[in-house]
């Protein structure tokens, strides 16, 4: 089986679940895909585009794409409730929601299995963000494929605004979204190059996206393929970005997207954990797309960076256990014998340009602050969990920002 096969889909027996076949998403680029990086059409030579203008959608019209919601659940069933009464609200006419559970305990797979309006895909363990989202991609209807965090709320009237993008460009493959706090209604994940002061509120091309809320064009994943199931969580959509953008199509940051994170630690992995699999998965992304020599020299600058980063952190075990398992595991991505060109990889690096690294990125998940704001809305969201649509203003007018 290759890396990008999809393995059987166990179901359960309810109206909202659709049983599902076996399906595999078409794998990496093919030798002759990856050495073309030229651009698709952009916008600026688009039939669709008059005098510089997008074209609008009429949300009224039945003629707007289907867009299919992925969302991968592990025992967070309050998080999947509230989500799903904001998604229901976003206003788009034609959306098709598909819930993949990764191996949740029994009460949670009978409660999501009486919902309708959804369809259920249920696995039989946790194999990773990465496969559950193949999953429920390969089982998608719509011509563009939305993807939310269990935890992440969509904000209003914000998908028909990134679909007319995507719309009028066939040469974006993933428009990455806004992603902000909850409780504090500040960004909340800002992995990009630049300055989230000087470009939070700009449209820009970039190297990559986070799937916490991502809007994907159908066509160009089956072009590619999907997630690199091997590296089961984090740095996955790094992967993914560099095989579309070796094929030619654009990954954007657009601000007009916006959706709200609500972390939790419940269900979340360590801290250890996380700069573990981190700089492991880097490793293997470096040995899976660049050739030798230069796999080996980015190994080693990023195996010196999260070191730091792990002292920094209080995790240099951890990072070391990483670096270890990536060089060691290396192996993994000698399969893809489709190296990147020069060209490609030098477009990487201009999307990607830094010139200052942040060793304490990883913010305490509910820091004390969060906390208190936190109780300030929890009578709020539970009304809304209880059915009772009566939410304070001041949350009503942010979704709707």
């Amino acid at each position: 089986m290759d890396a990008y096969a999809i393995k059987g889909i166990a179901m359960v027996q309810s109206t909202s679940t659709m049983l599902v076949s076996p399906v595999r998403l078409q794998s990496g680029l093919s030798p002759e895909t990856s050495s073309d990086i030229s651009p698709r059409r952009s916008s600026s030579d688009h039939d669709g585009l008059t005098n510089g203008r997008l074209p609008v959608l009429d949300a009224a019209s039945h003629a707007v794409p289907r867009v299919s919601v992925i969302i991968v659940n592990w025992n967070r069933l309050d998080d999947i409730l509230f989500g799903l009464r904001y998604l229901r609200k976003s206003g788009y006419p034609d959306l098709e929601i598909i819930i993949v559970d990764n191996g949740s305990n029994k009460r949670t797979v009978a409660r999501l299995s009486e919902i309708k309006g959804i369809r259920l895909l249920c696995l039989p363990r946790n194999e990773g963000p990465s496969h559950a989202r193949n999953v429920g991609m390969a089982a998608a209807t719509g011509k563009y494929l939305l993807l939310l965090d269990s935890d992440a709320v969509l904000a209003k009237r914000c998908l028909a605004d990134v679909v007319t993008e995507m719309e009028a460009d066939p040469s974006v493959a993933i428009a990455g979204f806004r992603v902000m706090n909850w409780h504090t209604r500040k960004i909340d994940q800002w992995l990009y190059a630049q300055s989230y002061a000087t470009h939070g509120d700009r449209q820009f091309q970039t190297y990559s996206f986070s799937a916490a809320g991502a809007l994907i064009r159908a066509d160009a994943l089956r072009e590619v393929g999907g997630f690199w199931e091997q590296l089961f969580i984090y740095n996955e959509e790094v992967e993914l970005s560099i095989r579309l953008i070796r094929a030619g199509y654009r990954i954007l940051y657009t601000p007009q997207g916006r959706v709200f994170h609500r972390p939790c630690g419940d269900g979340r992995a360590s801290k250890a954990s996380y700069f573990k699999n981190q700089i492991r998965n880097w490793i293997w992304i470096f040995f899976r797309h660049y050739p030798r020599p230069q796999a080996w020299w980015k190994t080693g600058v990023y195996s010196a960076l999260y070191l730091v980063k792990g002292l920094a952190n209080r995790h240099p075990l951890a990072c070391l256990r990483g670096i270890l398992e990536g060089i060691g595991g290396r192996d993994v991505a000698a399969e893809f014998a489709d190296k990147m060109t020069p060209e490609a990889a030098r477009l990487i690096q201009s999307l990607n340009r830094r010139r200052r690294v942040a060793l304490w990125n990883l913010a305490t998940t509910e820091s004390p602050r969060r906390k208190r704001v936190a109780r300030s809305t929890e009578r709020a969201e539970q009304r809304v969990m209880n059915g009772q649509d009566a939410m304070d203003e001041d949350l009503v007018a942010a979704m709707g920002q």
